[in-house]
């Protein structure tokens, strides 16, 4: 699980983004309130998506994790990016299938959902929650 942060640069109805992500666990707790979550920084390294979007979310991107290990996304399936509750807010899902990867990912098998922020400002965060099969 991955918490990207960043921004996007729009042309049209297409743009880009660079977006980060910290080394972090993701919290997930469930008591008498109901659910509740958390990213926990973790304070080591960072990964970095670069990705493609139009207006109904990412089309493909590159997750560099460093080192030589990346992984390539491509959008098998997307919904379109809405209205939330808070109207500077966009809110739309996708899933990303793993089409490659490289270093300790080559040869690798898996999905990527998507769920992600878009704000009126260009701020995006996109929480994506993988299962990988690697060699």
């Amino acid at each position: 699980a991955l918490q990207f942060r960043g921004q996007v640069e729009t042309t049209g109805e297409r743009g880009t983004a660079v977006a980060r992500a910290s080394s972090a666990m993701l919290v997930s707790i469930v008591d008498r309130d109901g659910p509740h979550g958390r990213f926990e920084d973790l304070g080591a390294g960072e990964a970095v998506f670069r990705v493609s979007l139009d207006r109904s979310g990412p089309v493909d991107g590159d997750v560099d994790f460093g080192g030589g290990t990346t992984l390539r996304l491509r959008a098998a399936e997307r919904h379109a990016a809405t209205t939330s509750r808070r109207p500077y807010l966009r809110h739309g899902a996708a899933l990303l299938e793993v089409v490659a990867g490289t270093g300790r990912l080559l040869d690798v098998q898996g999905w990527v959902t998507s769920n992600f922020l878009l704000s009126d400002t260009g701020d995006l965060t996109d929480n994506h929650l993988g299962l990988l099969f690697v060699q």
